[in-house]
Parts: C-alpha cells; structure tokens; sequence
C-alpha cells in the first residue's frame, strides 16, 4: 500500500508539485518528517519510507537498487494526478534517479540530487563480499552515525543497514542516461566524501537545464536543511530559472 512508503504524508488540498524525498543509506523517511512544515503551501513532502526502517522494521529490505526503484514507482502511481520532484541524498540520489528513469517523463518535474557521485562514477566498495561479520562492516561503513548504538539496537537495524551497502555494491550505470527533466545538484561546503568534479559529472545525466544550489552546512546534517532544498527546488520549479552555477 502507498501509506507504507510514505507514512508521514501531510495532506496539501491542491498541490502544484509533490517532492519526493529518498533517504540517505541506513536511515528512514523520519529524516524528513518535518520538511513539509518549512515547504511552500503549493508543494506537498513524500517522505519514501524504506522497508526494514522505523515504521517498516518487519518488512524484509530490498538489497537491489532497481527493484527499489520498481516499487517506489509503483507506489507514486496514485500521486501522478500532478507533476513531481524527486530529491534523493547520498544513496537516495541513486533511488531517485532510478525511479526518474522509470516513471513518465511527462510527471517527473526536476530531479534533485545531493552528496553523491553520478551513477557512472560510482563503484563497488567491497562491503558485500568477504567473511568479515557484519557489525565489523558497517560500523566501518557508517562511522560515527552507529559508533555509540548499543549492540541490541544495532543488531535489530542491522538488515535495513547492509541491505543499503549490498545495493550500492552491485549497481552499475555504466554509460549516462539523459533525463527529460532538469537535475538540479546540491553540493555541502562541508562534504568530503565527494570531490566537485565527481558530483558536478551529474549534468551529462539531463538533456533539459543543471542547476546546482552551495549549501554553507554539514552534508550528515540533513535535516535542517528542509528548508533551503525545498525553496531551491521549489524556486526551480515555479521560475524555470538557471539558478546559480558552481564552476
């Protein structure tokens, strides 16, 4: 059921957009919970709820980004009664480029994406093979977002956890894909997990307008950050502008 996916739906009576949000690796649409409350009252927030987070701990993960995008897609069918954005961060860029790809050009508004490589560049960081245990491993992949879970928790998040690490290790794009819909890119002052020309490659990936928005924060602070992206997007959406430019 769509409710699944996006359980912290607001309600907007006649919205012009909808902005779907995918969530960065091992975290769950709550990220966005308040994104709506800071968005234009033209632009309802579809907060995506992975299976195996929060509210969706019982339902088996997904460990394909394709598959994930097939049913995120399936589920946006009941919302396509008007245009949306996607805007995905870290692994959820990958998300929302591949729902983009799936859905009709005619609906997909804009596509934003933040802190991360374009699809091409990304490649496998070995985090779904080998014999090491699974705690060793994402606590080397998460880092700080995990070191002080107590060992109980962290054992009842551990599926939705590496199901996200297994996707990202077996997805290939090998060759750009162009987009109908204009791409605009957020890069963090504070990011240094990728490097400008990685993330600026996103352009070969829209035959429409590329847009990029500098963001003076944290990129593992997302969620204060509800309000600038929206207005960003929303701005994008409503002026058809060029918006500004990194070099």
């Amino acid at each position: 059921m769509s409710s699944s996916w996006f359980p912290f739906r607001i309600k907007r009576p006649t919205p012009d957009w909808r902005l779907v949000c995918l969530p960065p690796a091992g975290k769950g649409g709550s990220i966005f919970r308040t994104w709506q409350s800071v968005t234009p009252d033209a632009m309802e927030v579809l907060a995506v709820q992975l299976p195996g987070r929060e509210t969706r701990m019982q339902d088996p993960p997904i460990e394909d980004v394709g598959s994930l995008a097939d049913r995120i897609s399936e589920a946006l069918i009941p919302f396509l009664r008007q245009p949306i954005a996607l805007f995905g961060h870290c692994y959820g860029a990958v998300v929302a480029f591949e729902v983009a790809r799936r859905l009709p050009e005619d609906f997909v508004s804009l596509l934003g994406v933040s802190s991360c490589k374009a699809p091409h560049l990304l490649t496998p960081a070995g985090w779904s093979t080998g014999s090491r245990a699974s705690a060793e491993i994402v606590r080397e992949a998460y880092g700080d977002a995990v070191a002080d879970l107590p060992e109980e928790l962290l054992e009842e998040l551990m599926p939705g956890l590496l199901a996200d690490l297994v996707a990202l290790d077996h997805y290939s794009c090998e060759h750009p894909v162009k987009l109908a819909c204009p791409i605009h890119l957020f890069v963090w002052e504070q990011d240094h997990t990728v490097s400008p020309p990685d993330v600026l490659a996103w352009e070969q990936y829209t035959a429409s307008r590329f847009t990029t928005t500098l963001l003076n924060a944290n990129r593992d602070v997302l969620a204060p950050q509800g309000e600038a992206i929206a207005k960003a997007i929303f701005n994008d959406l409503a002026q058809d502008g060029e918006g500004t430019r990194l070099e």
